[in-house]
């Protein structure tokens, strides 16, 4: 599963709207819509935020298999 797809499910699992978690973690719902499709690949500092945000490891979504 790749890094986008997790913040899309644990997004999803926390009940939180796209455009929720975005302006949670300061950025754009279009950007974070990019990282969940697997478009974009965002620096190490936003995932941390929206990790944060998710109230999960940073380690989950970047590493292979975990969990929460």
């Amino acid at each position: 599963m790749s890094m986008g797809e997790k913040i899309a499910k644990y997004r999803q699992e926390v009940r939180l709207a796209r455009a929720q978690l975005a302006k949670m973690s300061g950025i754009n719902k279009d950007y974070l819509k990019a990282i969940e499709s697997g478009k974009r690949l965002p620096h190490v500092k936003t995932v941390a935020r929206i990790a944060e945000c998710l109230g999960i490891s940073l380690d989950l979504l970047l590493g292979e298999e975990g969990e929460k």
